[in-house]
């Protein structure tokens, strides 16, 4: 496992073991692995060549209910890492053609921009119904 891998991976495991207060031992009892596993995977750059076997993350993502791609992907906000919902946008995102994947890209690309300038201090435009609809361009297929 590549080493920006497992610094993904600590950062999101010490993040759900925050959320839901849990400790090393108490995480490693709940997924059925040693406590020595679960301090190897939060410490990546105490032992670079240690590299978790895909059966113990699996056994942690487990204990989240989660999968355990969910704890691989990078800077990802935690009432997402600990909810189906990212897992449901993949699965939507799945099973459509080419044009709905782009129009799910716009809209999605349209929500970053209306949140940035809303960050920024710059008054974003009124958040109206339809306004939204002209702004990202959703289609009328549902």
């Amino acid at each position: 496992m590549e080493t920006i891998t497992k610094k993904h991976l600590a950062a999101n495991l010490s993040l759900l073991m925050g959320l839901n207060d849990l400790s090393q031992g108490e995480l490693a009892k709940r997924a059925g692995v040693s406590q020595r596993t679960i301090s190897n995977i939060l410490n990546p750059d105490v032992d670079p060549a240690y590299s978790p076997t895909l059966n113990n993350v699996e056994k942690v993502a487990n204990a989240f209910k989660i999968q355990v791609w969910h704890l691989l992907l990078p800077n990802l906000p935690p009432e997402l890492l600990a909810s189906r919902s990212i897992e449901k946008v993949v699965e939507n995102y799945s099973h459509v053609d080419e044009t709905g994947r782009n129009e799910i890209n716009r809209v999605a690309e349209a929500e970053v921009r209306y949140h940035q300038m809303s960050a920024s201090g710059s008054p974003p435009p009124a958040k109206t119904s339809q306004s939204r609809q002209l702004q990202v361009g959703r289609r009328d297929k549902i």
